[in-house]
């Protein structure tokens, strides 16, 4: 525990300068909490605004040192910290279009998580976007086949339990 309250202001400032969409003063941020290392109460989370800041400017080089070195400090691939790191992964190949790849993150994303919804949207999403794209081509029984697979996606999500502002937004 830190009495000085350091590290939670060091977390606190990245968080309001990310939300303020102030990316690059954040980024700065949070590499001085990452910085400190594992031992930095809020590592795995300023990890993880890195890894969604360089997904969101594009710069994938940062991005996949960062996810790396996060997953090598990542004692399971299945906590909490690694399945939200995986989804804003996910995330970041959607933003970038790279579909196939986003949607292999989001098609067997364990249930019962805390990124579940969002991931089977975006998975749902992702199906559509083939299917559409099929359809532009000429191929109207391959985007049916498409269309079909993201109507129990959609109606999982709608029926999965909402305890978050993502959630909700998600399933609306």
């Amino acid at each position: 525990m830190d009495p000085t309250g350091k590290s939670d202001a060091q977390f606190f400032l990245a968080e309001s300068l990310f939300y303020a969409r102030n990316y690059f003063p954040a980024q700065s941020a949070y590499q001085e909490v990452v910085g400190v290392g594992p031992i930095h109460p809020h590592y795995d989370d300023a990890v993880t605004k890195l890894i969604e800041i360089y997904g969101i400017t594009g710069d994938l080089e940062q991005f996949n040192y960062y996810y790396n070195n996060f997953l090598q400090t990542t004692r399971s691939g299945s906590g909490t910290s690694a399945l939200r790191v995986r989804y804003a992964l996910g995330k970041t190949l959607y933003r970038q279009g790279k579909l196939a790849d986003a949607k292999t993150m989001f098609a067997d994303f364990p249930k019962g998580s805390t990124y579940t919804n969002q991931a089977r949207y975006h998975y749902g999403q992702i199906l559509v976007k083939e299917g559409f794209a099929l359809q532009q081509a000429g191929d109207q029984p391959g985007a049916e086949q498409l269309y079909r697979m993201a109507i129990p996606v959609f109606e999982d999500v709608a029926a999965l339990p909402v305890s978050t502002e993502e959630h909700e937004s998600v399933q609306d």
